[in-house]
């Protein structure tokens, strides 16, 4: 008799859980909290994106496996894929890793004295002809 029960209890369990439906959400994404009627989904999918291209990264790659796995299209399309801000967060480590825009300090000092020469000449350049300009209207009138 007890295992009678014991079956129907089960078999009611089981039919009361079906009936609201299922357990996750259908959209792929978890929400979590909703205490005071605010929730922050949080995507699956993005999740998993990211997962993959940060082990990539905390592996500390070659430089080989960099330009084959973390600048190829699949990466990119991963990256297309996730919402706006994983694909900031995403881009920049990517980014980051690869070496794109990264230099060392002597660098970035002689590309300032470049800049900065070239700067100065259009400045006197610019400068003389305003005041070549403001010559010629005050000798006009």
């Amino acid at each position: 008799m007890k295992i009678v029960s014991s079956l129907a209890f089960a078999a009611f369990l089981v039919s009361t859980t079906k009936a609201f439906g299922p357990i996750q959400p259908l959209k792929r994404a978890v929400s979590n909290g909703a205490a005071n009627g605010m929730s922050m989904r949080v995507n699956i999918g993005d999740t998993g994106r990211r997962s993959k291209i940060c082990q990539i990264v905390d592996a500390n790659p070659t430089k080989e496996i960099v330009e084959q796995e973390l600048l190829s299209g699949a990466t990119s399309e991963r990256v297309r894929n996730c919402n706006w801000k994983l694909q900031k967060f995403l881009t920049r480590k990517i980014k980051k890793h690869a070496g794109f825009g990264v230099r060392n300090k002597g660098e970035r000092e002689a590309a300032e004295k470049i800049q900065g020469a070239a700067n100065k000449i259009a400045k006197g350049a610019a400068n003389k002809a305003a005041v070549e300009e403001f010559a010629a209207s005050q000798a006009a009138r």
